[in-house]
C-alpha cells in the first residue's frame, strides 16, 4: 500500500518510501497482499485497518492494524 498526499484533494503526491506497508513474509495474516485500507486518526497516533491474505486459494481474509504514533511524515 502507498500514501499520497494533497492539499486540495485534486492534485497528489506519492511519498518517496512507497510502498508504506507491503505484505509480511511468513505471516499467518498476511503473507500473500493487503489491501481496502481504512486510516483512523486517534489523538497523535493513527490506526489503518486493512484485509491481508495468505494465499490466492482461499477466498478468506483477515483483518489487520497497523499504527503509527506521532507525525506521520517528515523527520
Amino acid at each position: 500500500m502507498g500514501m499520497a498526499t494533497s492539499t486540495d484533494g485534486v492534485s497528489w503526491t506519492k511519498h518517496v518510501a512507497n510502498p508504506v506497508l507491503t505484505p509480511t513474509v511468513g505471516s499467518d495474516y498476511d503473507s500473500v497482499y493487503t489491501s481496502s485500507e481504512s486510516v483512523i486518526r486517534e489523538g497523535d497516533s493513527y490506526r489503518m485497518f486493512y484485509a491481508g491474505r495468505v494465499d490466492a486459494i482461499h477466498k478468506y481474509f483477515s483483518i489487520g492494524m497497523a499504527l503509527k504514533r506521532g507525525k506521520l511524515i517528515g523527520p
